[in-house]
C-alpha cells in the first residue's frame, strides 16, 4: 500500500472497500496496539500512517465486508431493472386476465339475469296453466256428474233421472 497521511475511519473503510463497522471492530480488537496511533480531531478519530499499515496487515477476513464497487452496483441495478420489468410484465398480464375475467363475470351476470327473467315468466305461465288445468278438471268433473244424472230413454234420447 502507498504511504498516506492521516485519514478518518470512514476514509480508510472507503479506500479499502470495507464497511465502517468492520474497521471499527478491528480497532476495538487491536485497541492496545493502536492506542498511540489514533488521535481525536473533534469527534472524528484520525488514523496515522502506522495505524493504516497495521490495520492493512491485520485485517481479518471475517470482519471484512466489501462495499460494492460502481461496477457491482451497476450490475445489481441492471439485474433489479430486469426483475422490475419482468414483474411489470407479469403484473400487466395478471391485470389483463383480471379485466377479462371481470368482463366474463359481467356477461355471465347479464345472462343469468336474462335466464332468471325467462324462468320467472315461464314459472308464471306454468302456474297459470296449472290453475287453468285445475279449473278445467273441476268443470269436467262437474259435467261428468251432470251427465251421470241422465239416463237413456226408450227412444234413444237422454233424460234426467228422477232422484229418489
Amino acid at each position: 500500500m502507498e504511504k498516506v497521511n492521516e485519514m478518518t475511519i470512514t476514509e480508510y473503510a472507503m479506500s479499502r472497500h470495507v464497511s465502517y463497522e468492520a474497521v471499527r471492530k478491528q480497532l476495538i480488537l487491536y485497541k492496545k496496539d493502536l492506542k498511540s496511533h489514533i488521535r481525536m480531531d473533534g469527534k472524528r478519530k484520525m488514523l496515522d500512517p502506522e495505524a493504516v499499515d497495521f490495520l492493512d496487515k491485520h485485517r481479518l477476513e471475517r470482519n471484512v465486508i466489501i462495499t460494492p464497487t460502481d461496477e457491482q452496483v451497476q450490475k445489481e441495478i441492471q439485474v433489479l431493472v430486469m426483475e422490475k420489468d419482468r414483474l411489470q410484465t407479469e403484473l400487466q398480464t395478471s391485470q389483463d386476465k383480471l379485466v377479462k375475467l371481470h368482463e366474463e363475470h359481467e356477461a355471465a351476470l347479464v345472462e343469468r339475469t336474462e335466464y332468471k327473467t325467462k324462468y320467472e315468466l315461464q314459472h308464471d305461465q306454468v302456474e297459470e296453466m296449472t290453475t287453468t288445468i285445475e279449473s278445467l278438471r273441476a268443470e269436467i268433473q262437474q259435467l261428468k256428474d251432470e251427465a251421470a244424472a241422465y239416463r237413456p230413454s226408450i227412444l234413444g234420447f237422454y233424460r234426467k233421472a228422477k232422484q229418489s
